[in-house]
């Protein structure tokens, strides 16, 4: 089984929330006495913000792996085997964004759904297209 996903999931599902927790209070030193009322009343606020967004853009993200014809996909609690002939394509984000969250578009709905989303590995190459793009896509032709 050969891992084509980042060993570093786990840390984008659940370390941002840690580092929101550590890094929100920081703003505090740097304000006056008088403005730290205002800060620490909408602090809550702001952290509810935060962890929401990145609740959103990180709880789809999933471990894939591959194995002979197809892929196992696993979420925390669940695992699916997707064969290769059920992939229609392969596809990355947008050039410049950092880090590369990667696509998988099935024909038929999953237990994840119809797209499975993933960091592959070596993901912050934001210059250029991912090499895993094209080598997965060329899989599904074969």
């Amino acid at each position: 089984m050969i891992r084509i996903s980042s060993r570093l999931t786990y840390f984008f599902k659940l370390g941002w929330i840690l580092i929101a927790i550590i890094l929100l209070p920081i703003p505090v030193f740097f304000l006056k006495n008088s403005e730290i009322g205002f800060f620490i009343k909408i602090q809550p606020l702001l952290f509810y913000i935060l962890f929401i967004g990145i609740t959103f853009f990180t709880k789809s993200l999933k471990h894939v792996f591959k194995e002979g014809d197809h892929l196992i996909v696993k979420g925390f609690r669940k695992k699916i085997k997707i064969e290769k002939w059920e992939i229609q394509k392969v596809e990355q984000n947008i050039l410049f964004f950092a880090p590369r969250i990667m696509t998988i578009h099935l024909k038929w709905k999953s237990n994840f759904g119809f797209k499975i989303r993933f960091m592959p590995y070596k993901g912050w190459a934001i210059y250029w297209p991912h090499p895993l793009v094209d080598e997965m896509n060329n899989w599904i032709e074969k």
